[in-house]
């Protein structure tokens, strides 16, 4: 897996936006500020899009972090936790990723040579505060190539990164000419790009130029080195704000909430033109903590900036909190919202109606039954033709044991998705009208859906008992 490759995972239905800003005007010694990247990230949770074809949701299923696990808690097993590794790669978990390629035997022989490269160089293994940390770092890509494991250009790209991360910028223009793999072209010219200003613009103090060689570094994923780089800007220049917001949103990104947080507040104090985005970034922060209280002192300050995805997280903050009333309020305004989309409606089918049948919750059901209604009428209203009106119509008609008024509408829909739990309620359905060849049926396609050990196990405690 090539480092461009690994890239922040699209599995979610939320985004935000951050605007990071570099010098505009050559001519000042206070650079003015400029848009020039969106980013998009996701929240941590899965739940369906009903948008894509039923193969891809099979692979996402497969690939789910947190169902892989729940199986490796049962089984211990090596390809296991290397499908764990590469999944807490691809979200930015590269602290966990590394101390999980401890407990693998011969490591360096069980992860490919370009994963275990990249979470080395983003992880705690690559110390900020010990720049000569990196040495080693280059002792297993010299063991690499000595294996024939990567190539000389792999391997002179990795020489290139170490001459970025310790400043050496004309000798990391020099290794570049000789990289000549097509993979490695666009990183390398957008870190020419930057670096090759930093040599024509003498009029522009360093720190400025350099907090772009910074921003290449985070925007092509290599967080510890865009870390390192922004640090030593600050140092020259404490009042320079790109370097902060790089730090800031590197730490957001790698799942480093406590540490980003610290940098968004620090950033609100003397970045007032751009509070309203950092009470958001705070804000979204603090939900992917679990504080929701926080998260809604936050939100509710935001005012003009990404008013659509500042609602989507109120909603779930308030329902987290069982702040239905408010939640009902927020999600009123929600609908009013030009972008509004059909993931608005599946992320709450899924977390309220399917995570509730599940767990027999019938409390949280009857509290919630105003509100399904409102979504599932505000969904029609909006999106009469698209499936995922019907995904809320079946998770409430499971709820209610009405399935059957719109038995073969809900039989399509899971043949169409193929999620496993469809079929699990399907199977549940089918046992308990004595339709037992439908019932075997249902039941074998969600026992080979699903990827989650805790629902194959529930899965074989129903049939034992149903026999």
């Amino acid at each position: 897996m090539k480092p461009k490759h690994i890239l922040i995972s699209l599995l979610l239905i939320w985004r935000i936006s951050v605007i990071f800003v570099i010098a505009k005007n050559k001519n000042t010694t206070a650079p003015e500020i400029e848009e020039i990247k969106q980013t998009t990230i996701t929240t941590g949770e899965r739940t369906p899009e009903l948008l894509e074809t039923s193969k891809e949701k099979k692979t996402k299923a497969a690939a789910d972090l947190e169902a892989l696990k729940k199986i490796y808690e049962t089984n211990k097993s090596e390809d296991i936790l290397k499908q764990i590794i590469e999944k807490q790669a691809q979200n930015y978990q590269f602290n966990d990723a590394i101390e999980n390629i401890k407990q693998l035997s011969n490591p360096e022989e069980k992860i490919e040579p370009q994963l275990y490269l990249y979470i080395a160089i983003n992880s705690s293994a690559l110390k900020i505060g010990e720049p000569q940390s990196i040495d080693t770092i280059m002792q297993v890509v010299n063991s690499f190539k000595e294996q024939w494991r990567i190539d000389n250009d792999d391997a002179v790209f990795y020489q290139w990164l170490k001459e970025i991360w310790n400043w050496n910028y004309n000798q990391a223009l020099i290794y570049r000419e000789t990289i000549q793999k097509a993979e490695y072209k666009t990183t390398i010219a957008a870190f020419k790009e930057a670096i090759s200003w930093h040599k024509t613009e003498k009029s522009i103090p360093t720190e400025y130029t350099d907090g772009l060689v910074a921003l290449t570094a985070l925007k092509n994923g290599y967080f510890n080195i865009a870390r390192k780089i922004a640090i030593q800007c600050i140092d020259k220049n404490e009042k320079y704000i790109l370097p902060y917001q790089i730090l800031a949103y590197s730490h957001f990104l790698s799942n480093n909430w406590d540490t980003a947080i610290e940098y968004f507040l620090q950033l609100a104090d003397f970045d007032q033109s751009n509070k309203d985005m950092y009470n958001f970034l705070v804000g979204s922060s603090y939900y992917r903590k679990g504080e929701y209280s926080s998260s809604v002192l936050y939100l509710s300050q935001v005012k003009k900036t990404n008013l659509s995805d500042t609602m989507r997280y109120l909603v779930q903050d308030y329902l987290q909190l069982n702040t239905l009333d408010k939640a009902k309020g927020i999600r009123t305004l929600l609908g009013k919202q030009n972008d509004i989309s059909p993931s608005d409606f599946s992320l709450y089918f899924y977390s309220v109606l399917y995570k509730s049948y599940f767990s027999m919750d019938s409390i949280t059901v009857g509290k919630y039954k105003d509100l399904t209604d409102i979504f599932i009428q505000n969904c029609i209203d909006r999106y009469p033709e698209n499936d995922v009106c019907i995904y809320g119509q079946f998770g409430k008609a499971a709820l209610e044991n009405t399935i059957d008024a719109n038995l073969v509408q809900y039989t399509q829909l899971a043949q169409r998705y193929n999620m496993s739990y469809l079929h699990h309620i399907l199977w549940d359905y089918f046992t308990k009208t004595k339709d037992i060849k439908k019932a075997q049926e249902s039941y074998a396609k969600a026992f080979a859906l699903t990827e989650d050990g805790n629902e194959k196990t529930v899965l074989r405690q129903k049939i034992q008992q149903s026999e």
